[in-house]
């Protein structure tokens, strides 16, 4: 019809005419309705953004509307140490540290009758008279510290007094009379700190309010474990007692990035994750058969499958996205791993819910978040979950690996560079990875390191102490990475300080690990063996 091949009438191109116009108008229709849509889609996303956004705001003031400092209790505990100063007549001084830290308002009510028994207990019969405190040459006023501070999944709280400790002959001539210990037993303070926790035993002459550490201390112990805490007590004669209380940190709100590994979903912080990338399967493949990504830009960067990594699966089956498998890059204050996922599941701010009664501790779970749809999301650090999946790997190869090396195949033992300017350290670190079969090369600093590695030697791995003359090993490391052919040399750095700002420095320079001193033996063969063997990660 278009090309006049066929004949219609009239009354045909007519009708044809305005059926192209009704579909002209229909296309304009559904353009307009387009438009509309997608101005709807965009309110309906601005308002889900502002929904979601006082979502937030509400979650952040019911949590914290369960949270009191510490100094919601000072000034009631320091009456309590000031009335029972006054009816000793013992001058008592508290000290206090943390008292910003927050605690569950329900704990904390729940903790306050204890903590108020054990200071009693402090002034009456830890804190000394005036005269013995004078003989004992110490202040006339005696001093009570109280410490809160939260470490990970825990907060502890310490009472601790600078009195005479406890009186470990009274404590066991009471229990004998109890029947709690044969005649023939002796006791220390450890045997001590458990006898006062029995109930009845008590070493005062007469029950007061302020009838000692044994009186309701009981009931101390029992209120602690009722918040899922625990009471641990340690004296020494004539430096005073400790009671250490530990009790789970109260929920917390964290960012975290949700990823998956088959049907395993996890979720780590987000504070602990340095990027993603996106990297080819063949790389991938590679990288988890050897245990190790050779091509990272830091040098080499121990990888492993997630889903092993949480011991859920051994391998992906899933097939990949445009070729490319997605690698997280973790790290911790001393190292850096990279785990390959399926997803990328992205990020979220959740109410943490820290672990409670587990009668196994699980590596690195922090707690778990209900998430939108109900579904619960474990919460790990990334750095105790693959700490306690290589210790698993280095005992599967340790198992395997039981012939002695021979002679002749001493060029195949990997060789190792140490430079450290304590000839001690050399001397213990050289006999100890000797012994487990690794050839070791030694420099006294950096400068010399740097003049073995470029008259031509090839080590498997460098270990370089930071603090050395000449040259540091911070510059050291500089040098090495400056250099082409060491771009890929696996450095582990050696210092006494705490892991913190300095080993945070030597990973973005290019370290692969960082050892605090002292350090075990098992830690630092972990670190060798980890660069120097290669291992199937599983």
């Amino acid at each position: 019809m278009l090309h006049g091949d066929v004949e219609l009438p009239y009354e045909w191109h007519e009708e044809l005419h305005a059926l192209v116009h009704g579909l002209n108008d229909c296309t304009d229709d559904l353009g307009t309705a387009q438009q509309q849509l997608q101005h709807g889609v965009a309110d309906t996303h601005n308002a889900l953004s502002t929904h979601a956004g006082h979502l937030r705001a509400l979650q952040h003031t019911l949590l914290y509307a369960r949270l009191r400092p510490l100094a919601h209790i000072q000034e009631r505990l320091t009456h309590c140490a000031q009335l029972a100063a006054q009816d000793t007549g013992k001058p008592v001084e508290l000290l206090w540290q943390g008292i910003d830290t927050q605690m569950e308002h329900s704990v904390l009510d729940a903790l306050t009758p204890a903590l108020e028994h054990l200071l009693r207990n402090c002034v009456a019969h830890g804190i000394e008279a005036t005269p013995a405190r004078r003989s004992a040459q110490k202040s006339e006023t005696g001093k009570i510290h109280i410490r809160l501070h939260n470490a990970g999944q825990q907060q502890l709280l310490s009472l601790q007094d600078d009195g005479a400790g406890l009186n470990v002959a009274a404590i066991r001539s009471k229990a004998l009379a109890l029947g709690l210990i044969a005649a023939e037993e002796t006791i220390d303070n450890a045997s001590a700190a458990q006898l006062i926790l029995q109930p009845g035993l008590s070493t005062a002459a007469a029950v007061t309010e302020l009838a000692g550490r044994g009186i309701g201390m009981d009931v101390v112990a029992d209120t602690i474990a009722s918040l899922g805490g625990k009471l641990r007590i340690t004296s020494a004669a004539g430096q005073g007692c400790r009671f250490d209380i530990t009790l789970p940190a109260p929920p917390q709100v964290e960012q975290v990035v949700a990823l998956r590994a088959g049907s395993w979903r996890v979720a780590l912080p987000a504070r602990s994750l340095e990027t993603v990338r996106r990297i080819a399967v063949d790389t991938a493949t590679q990288a988890l058969a050897q245990g190790v990504l050779q091509d990272d830009a830091s040098g080499p960067l121990p990888v492993y499958w997630a889903g092993a990594v949480w011991q859920q699966s051994a391998r992906s089956m899933e097939p990949t996205l445009e070729g490319q498998r997605s690698l997280l890059i973790v790290r911790s204050d001393s190292a850096r791993w990279g785990l390959v996922v399926d997803e990328v599941l992205g990020t979220q701010e959740v109410t943490l819910q820290p672990p409670t009664d587990l009668e196994v501790p699980v590596p690195g779970l922090l707690g778990t978040a209900a998430q939108p749809s109900g579904q619960v999301l474990q919460v790990y650090e990334p750095a105790a979950v693959l700490s306690a999946h290589e210790a698993r790997l280095l005992a599967r190869h340790d198992a395997a690996e039981n012939a002695p090396i021979a002679a002749d195949n001493e060029p195949d033992r990997p060789l190792i560079l140490l430079a450290d300017d304590s000839l001690s350290v050399r001397r213990l670190a050289q006999h100890l990875l000797q012994t487990n079969g690794y050839r070791v090369a030694t420099a006294a600093d950096g400068l010399e390191a740097l003049q073995w590695l470029q008259a031509d030697n090839a080590p498997a791995l460098l270990i370089a102490d930071v603090e050395m003359p000449n040259m540091d090993g911070m510059e050291l490391l500089r040098r090495v990475r400056a250099e082409a052919r060491f771009k890929q040399l696996p450095i582990v750095m050696l210092t006494a300080h705490i892991a913190g700002p300095v080993s945070q420095k030597a990973l973005d320079l290019g370290a692969q690990a960082f050892l605090t001193k002292p350090y075990s033996p098992n830690q630092l063969l972990a670190q060798v063996r980890r660069y120097c063997t290669t291992v199937v990660a599983q």
